[in-house]
């Protein structure tokens, strides 16, 4: 995983109770993978971040040039700054290939 490769944000399962499962896609750019925090920055591209709930459950989907992986985890924080709309993601249980073939 290398900063600007491409990330795709889908909600697996909302934890609050009464709140509706949101089938959207967000997209953003990998800004920094720290593996000792198992956390991720992430600059969104589409969409506001108020539609990112803290409250569920996301599978990530990081496109590289070489390979595609995937994790589960949630949204920690959600902020603006000189680089856009960036959210920090806490990675659960790793990562896993996709197996493409």
């Amino acid at each position: 995983m290398n900063r600007g490769d491409m990330v795709e944000l889908n909600m697996h399962k909302m934890l609050c109770v009464g709140k509706i499962k949101d089938a959207k896609t967000y997209l953003g750019v990998l800004q920094e993978y720290r593996a000792t925090q198992e956390q991720m920055d992430i600059n969104l591209q589409e969409g506001t971040l108020t539609e990112l709930s803290l409250d569920a459950i996301y599978t990530c989907t990081i496109h590289s040039q070489s390979e595609q992986v995937c994790c589960t985890g949630r949204v920690r924080e959600r902020y603006c700054n000189e680089n856009g709309k960036m959210f920090v993601f806490d990675i659960h249980n790793g990562f896993y290939k996709i197996n493409i073939n």
